[in-house]
This record gives structure tokens, C-alpha cells and sequence, in this order.
């Protein structure tokens, strides 16, 4: 098997170490994913060398975490994370060892990983070095830890995350002493910060074994842990028994609201633990948004028969497009989601994105100062108001996008 080009544009780095009389090895996902023959986006490197050491062989670097024996490395266009083969010491926290002391033995550096097929180094040439089985249990399609999953899990409870996010990714199970443990220590994610939390989330959200995942993360109470999935279980177990398997999420942000619709028959209530949700797992303004569109979608969609043009226009043909791709793979499949809507107006969606006149209200062709211009009101208020209610007759077709005739309308309004 041919090394891919990008442990290609990689191995200048290995050499110069090795050619320094250090040892250096591509680990990780990278050797993981090559392996399996999935796309590859980042390339890490395993070396013996100190990180001062690594920072005089390259010249152009970012000091990542040196204390933790990281560094960026700069080369040819490319970055890589270099990283000295380290022990760690205990982790009192249940996020970080106390201690990292830097080794010269790559086992000892690969014992300290969570999991076996993670624990995979492989030379410049191709060659791959597996002390854990690793190799075998991609084979077998297992995600079973290093050594002893209790303390895997102990030394930071993001693994159990982890552990589920690859099981979506990669459509593998956890061996049975992994999943033991996951059960037994779940307790421990309430010592990891939220925001670590969201981006195994996230990730999971997106793999094509999302609904095993979630499964799992039901079956094992591990949901109990996790900030507003007290409210959200009977959408949890919704997801897992009434939606296709076929169903492919094209942003987690759907997935999120999905699962709120899921939980929540009303509007407003939906909105409102959306926005709980949001606030809870310290989301972005604009995941949270995001997922309050796509909750408006859902219940819009539920309670109307067809889209006209003014709701395409408020709620963005985009996220539309994606909930009626979502409805169309479901109705095929002939789920029990599917079947609580109308038809997917997946085909008719595109010609009536083409009547809508303009893509925002700054496309009109007047602006607030045309309207104090030539009517001054009083009060100012009524600027905000006038144009959203042309804007509205524009989108509609009811009115010209025309300076002369947007202001004859609004004169109409004033009079």
C-alpha cells in the first residue's frame, strides 16, 4: 500500500529528526484513518527528540504546549504537530496529568493513549507498529482502550465521549470491558468542562453511526450526565427507534434541533429549551441560532402542507433545502418521522426559491434615510415598520423592488 501524499509532504520532517539521531513516527488518527482508508487531515508526529530540540532542527514553529512537549511545526507549507514521547502522572482533575515526564521508549508513549486503534505509529516507509493489537481490532471494527479501561477512563473522562463519537464515525462497537467501564464511570463527565463535551457531541452528531451511538449513550444512562438531556430523553429515544438508519445529518446543527423537536410537541416550547440548550452546553451565537431556525423549520413544516414564497424567504432556502432532503430520505424509508409530515417538497423547492425578488432587506431599493427624507414620521419608529411591511409586498410579488413605487406604497400606508 502506497503512502498517501500527505505522509508524502510529511516525511521531510521525519527525516530531518532522523537524520538529527532522533526517532520520529507518524501516530495517532492519522496511521488510524490511512489505515482504514478514510480521508486524512492531520498529520501528528511521535518523536524522541526534547522539544528544544525539535525547535533548533525547525526554525519555523509555534510553541503549542512545550511543557507538555508539543510543538507546531512549520514546514513547506504544511503544520505539524511534533510531540516528544512522554509518560504522564495522575489526573486528579480527571482531565489533565500532574506530571508529564518526557521518555525515550515510543511503547511507553503509545501505553499512554486511549485507545488501541489510536495507539498505531508508522515510519516513513509505511511501516506500522502496533503493540496493542490495534491493527486487529480495525479489522474486527472494536474500539477497545489501552490497558485497563477504568483507568483510560479515570485519567480523563472525555474517553468515554470519545469512545462514542468514534463508534458514529467509524461504525464500530466497544469491546465489552470498554463499555463496562463506560457504564460504571459515567459519573466522572461531570468533572469535564461543557465545551469539551459539545465537540465530541458535535463530531458524533455527524457520523454515519449517529443512531448507534445515541443508542448506546441511552442505553447506558450516560445521557443522564450531560446538561438539559433530562428534558430531551424521550427525543433521545425517539432518534434511536422512529428515524431511518439512512438518515444523514449535513450539519449537527440540525441534529441538535432535531432532536429538541423530538422531545417537544409545541413551538414555543421547543424554542425555549433550544434556547436553554444553547445556553447550558455554551454554544456560539450563531449554533444557537442556527438551531432556532431549523426549530421554526420543523414545526412550521409540521403544520403547514406547502412552503409559500414569504416563509422560504425568512427561514433561508438553504436550511429549508436541508430539512426537506432530511423528510425526503425519511419518507422514502418510510419511518415513523417521515410519516408526520406532508410529501417532501424537495423537487418544487428549487422554482419557488426562484420567485423570491431579493436574498435580504438590504437589497431593497430604498433605505431608511429615503424614508426621512420624504416623510419624516414621527414617530421614528415608524421607519422599521414601513419597510417591513414592504418588504414583505416585495417578496410576495405584490410590489415592485422600484424606489418610485416602494415609496407610493408607503405613502399608501401613511395615508
Amino acid at each position: 500500500m502506497s503512502l498517501a501524499a500527505i505522509f508524502d509532504q510529511a516525511k521531510p520532517v521525519l527525516n530531518r529528526l532522523h537524520t538529527a539521531g532522533y526517532e520520529a513516527y507518524f501516530v495517532g488518527g492519522c496511521v488510524r484513518d490511512y489505515l482504514l482508508g478514510r480521508p486524512i487531515h492531520d498529520i501528528d508526529i511521535t518523536s524522541s527528540a526534547y522539544p528544544v530540540e525539535i525547535q533548533k532542527l525547525f526554525p519555523k514553529h509555534v510553541d503549542l504546549g512545550v511543557e507538555h512537549g508539543t510543538v507546531l511545526v512549520l514546514y513547506n507549507g504544511g503544520k505539524y504537530e511534533v510531540t516528544t514521547y512522554r509518560s504522564e502522572g495522575p489526573y486528579t482533575d480527571y482531565r489533565r496529568p500532574d506530571q508529564v515526564t518526557f521518555v525515550k521508549d515510543l511503547k511507553e508513549d503509545l501505553l499512554r493513549r486511549d485507545f488501541t486503534i489510536n495507539a498505531l505509529a508508522m515510519d516513513a516507509g509505511g511501516q506500522v507498529i502496533d503493540y496493542f493489537a490495534g491493527q486487529a481490532d480495525l479489522q474486527a471494527g472494536l474500539i477497545r482502550a489501552v490497558g485497563c479501561p477504568q483507568e483510560r477512563f479515570s485519567e480523563d473522562a472525555l474517553r468515554m465521549m470519545r469512545a462514542l463519537r468514534f463508534l458514529s464515525q467509524l461504525n464500530f462497537q466497544l469491546d465489552d470491558d470498554t463499555q463496562n467501564a463506560l457504564v460504571n464511570l459515567q459519573h466522572l463527565l461531570n468533572k469535564i468542562a461543557i465545551e469539551r463535551i459539545l465537540v465530541e457531541m458535535n463530531k458524533l452528531w455527524l457520523g454515519p453511526a449517529w443512531q448507534r451511538a445515541l443508542q448506546l449513550m441511552y442505553q447506558s444512562g450516560l445521557h443522564q450526565q450531560l446538561p438539559s438531556f433530562d428534558q430531551l430523553a424521550s427525543g433521545l429515544a425517539y432518534l434511536c427507534q422512529k428515524v431511518s438508519h439512512s438518515v444523514r445529518f449535513p450539519n449537527y446543527q440540525l441534529a441538535w434541533a432535531l432532536l429538541i423537536f423530538s422531545s417537544q410537541n409545541h413551538q414555543q416550547a421547543g424554542q425555549n429549551l433550544g434556547r436553554q440548550l444553547s445556553r447550558e452546553w455554551k454554544m456560539s451565537n450563531q449554533d444557537r441560532q442556527a438551531i432556532l431556525t431549523y426549530l421554526d423549520i420543523l414545526y412550521q413544516r409540521r403544520d403547514q402542507e406547502i412552503w409559500d414564497v414569504w416563509s422560504l424567504y425568512q427561514l433561508g432556502y438553504q436550511p429549508v433545502l436541508n430539512v426537506e432532503e432530511l423528510l425526503a430520505v425519511s419518507q422514502t424509508e418510510g419511518d415513523h418521522f417521515g410519516q408526520a409530515f406532508s410529501p417532501s417538497q424537495l423537487a418544487s423547492l428549487p422554482v419557488l426559491a426562484e420567485q423570491v425578488p431579493i436574498a435580504s432587506k438590504k437589497d431593497m431599493a430604498i433605505k431608511g434615510n429615503d424614508i426621512i427624507k420624504h416623510f419624516d414620521p414621527q414617530p421614528r419608529a415608524l421607519i422599521g415598520t414601513w419597510l417591513d411591511q414592504a418588504e414583505e409586498a416585495i417578496v410576495r410579488g405584490q410590489l415592485a423592488n422600484e424606489a418610485d413605487q416602494i415609496l407610493a406604497y408607503i405613502a399608501s400606508l401613511n395615508s
